[in-house]
This record gives C-alpha cells, structure tokens and sequence, in this order.
C-alpha cells in the first residue's frame, strides 16, 4: 500500500466534499477540513481534522492551514481569479500539490447552449483539448453588483492560475452536472414532479435528444481522490462524468425506472412537446439548459481512465436510485418565480 499521505480539503462539507473525504479515508490518509459551515456530517466530526475559516478570505487563515502541513490540498470552492491566487500565496512552497474542481462550463457548447456563442457543428464528445467559450464572467449578469460571487465566477480564470502558477503544480478536474444524495440543485425533481401529476412527461422535441454530460456525486468524488493521490496527476486536467453521456429521453427514461413509474401513464415519455414548456425547462431546479440547443455538453473521459485507472464505482441506475430516493425523502425548495431573461453575459452589467 502507497504511504498515507495528509490530504486537506477546501470545503469540505456539503455534497462532494465529504464525498472525497470519505474515499480518502477509506484509503487510510489523513483528511482535513477547512470550512465555515456550522453544520458538520457527523461522521466528519471525529474522523477528519477541521479548521475554521472563510475559503473567500483563505489568506487571513494562513498560519493555520500551513500549520496542518497538507502533501496535496483539494480545493472544492476556487470560483474566481482571486480564489486561485490565493492559492499559490498560502500553500506554494507548502504543499506538494494542489487539486482544483473546475466544470465542463468552461466548454464553448456550455455558451452556445445558452445563446451566447454561435452554434458550431456537433464533432463528437468533448476532450481536454476541445473548444472553450470565449465568453467570459457567464453568470455576471444575474449578480446586483460586485459584491456577489457571480459577479467574478469563471472556472476559466481558476484553470488560467491553477495551471500557470510555478510556486504549487496543479490539477484540474473538470466536472458534469453532479446529481445525488444531497445535490443543493435537486437535477431529479422537475422529473419526480411531473411523475406525481400523473400526466406523462412531455419532452420538446430538441430538448429529448440533448445530451448534458452528468456524473453521480460518490463517482466523480472517486475521480477527484484518484487525482489528488496519483501522482500522474500532476500537470494534467481531466474530465470526469457518466459514462456515456445520455440524452435527456435516456436521463429522463432512467428517473421513471428506478422511481417504479415504468409501464404506467405517468411513467409515458413523449417528445414532440415544446422545448421551453417541458420540465427541463421550467422546473426551476435540475441543471438542465433552460433552452436546449444542439450543442451537446458531452465530455470524452478517456484521458482520466487511461491515465490514473479511473473507473465508477457505482453504476448509472443505482446512483440514480440512490439519488431519487433521496430527493424524495428531502423535498426541494418551490421552482422560483420566472427572472431575467438570459442574456448575452459578456454585455450584462
């Protein structure tokens, strides 16, 4: 067995976070947490080291995180430029290595789907290499003003620093849309909600043959410890999501299965529905494209399994029942009130 190493995590605590923390103690490493939630799993609380503390203000917390001497650091919550600098100032120099979740959002059919971009023709799955959106700051628009997190959001900016910072190598892992036991976005529910009307589901016509790249939460955690304990990782960026990538019909298809609904009425998928009336598109929670286009989100794994042995651990249909069951048993929140109109975020002010 490979020596245990110290493993610290930046936000540790929701989703999958403790995911990682979970695969990286059953590997028999030393994890700790730096995080500012007052709510811990409890599992976390006796098994994990914690540090208290602002990931946005990590500078203020430096003698503390150096002071846990972490060998590689995983850091769950690097959204801006400013995240990723901070970084190389606290760590570089402290650290071996450093692994950072970055998201396909950085691909350019991430803009296209979302009408920022012009459409360019479907060339296959997406590999590290492929095409980035130009536009910059996507989420800028929704944000009152520069205080809010939006404002600077951009894995693009996060990858730029990771990637080019001599003082701490990095790895970047780019991540789907990740669904399951404790998914804050609930990506099951518009589905779950349409199954209790008891009406069928109705899917547009374009929206059932799109494909966005997903990834069950116990998966891609599995991908991340693998990045953070190879060190064939190092200098790399890998896309980690389901293989393969399903089409909403077979995503769709797979939530009427495991919730029990297949052969009946409520369970009947159609799709030759409108595409801005279908579930995906108004049911306010899912991380599904409001406006599906054919621009596929649709991610090319093969780098992370040649390279660092990557395989799920759980498949498709049990990660979706696990995820359904627990959508059903922890309701999401009521769909919000329609907002803005998506708009072009390079001009958004």
């Amino acid at each position: 067995m490979a020596r245990s190493q110290r493993f610290l995590i930046l936000g540790g605590t929701k989703f999958i976070g403790p995911q990682v923390a979970r695969w990286l103690l059953e590997m028999g490493h030393h994890v700790g947490v730096f995080h500012r939630s007052t709510t811990v799993p409890d599992w976390l609380t006796g098994n994990v080291a914690q540090i208290q503390g602002d990931r946005r203000r990590m500078r203020e917390s430096t003698a503390e995180l150096r002071q846990f001497k972490p060998d590689v650091v995983i850091d769950m919550l690097a959204m801006s430029r400013n995240d990723a600098e901070a970084l190389g100032d606290v760590f570089g120099g402290h650290a071996a290595r450093v692994v950072v979740a970055s998201s396909c959002d950085v691909y350019a059919p991430f803009a296209q789907v979302n009408g920022w971009e012009p459409l360019t023709e479907y060339a296959g799955p997406l590999t590290e290499r492929g095409p980035l959106r130009t536009v910059r700051y996507p989420f800028r628009y929704m944000a009152k003003d520069e205080t809010e997190m939006r404002y600077w959001y951009d894995k693009l900016d996060v990858e730029e620093v990771v990637m080019g910072c001599d003082r701490l190598p990095g790895t970047i892992i780019r991540l789907p849309a990740v669904y399951g036991p404790g998914d804050p976005q609930w990506r099951c529910t518009p589905y779950l909600r349409t199954l209790r009307d008891g009406g069928g589901i109705k899917l547009g016509r374009l929206a059932s043959r799109h494909r966005l790249c997903r990834g069950f939460v116990l998966n891609m955690a599995w991908g991340m410890a693998l990045a953070a304990t190879e060190d064939d990782a190092e200098g790399r960026i890998f896309n980690v999501a389901d293989i393969p990538t399903l089409s909403e019909h077979d995503w769709v298809r797979g939530i009427v299965k495991v919730a029990g609904a297949e052969g009946s009425s409520a369970g009947q998928i159609t799709a030759d529905g409108d595409d801005e009336a279908s579930p995906a598109a108004t049911g306010g929670v899912g991380g599904t494209p409001r406006f599906p286009a054919e621009a596929h989100i649709d991610l090319d794994c093969t780098q992370i399994c040649q390279t660092l042995g990557y395989t799920p651990k759980y498949d498709f249909l049990e990660g979706l029942r696990r995820t359904v069951v627990w959508e059903t048993a922890n309701p999401a929140p009521p769909p919000p009130l329609p907002g803005q109109p998506i708009r072009d975020p390079a001009t958004a002010k």
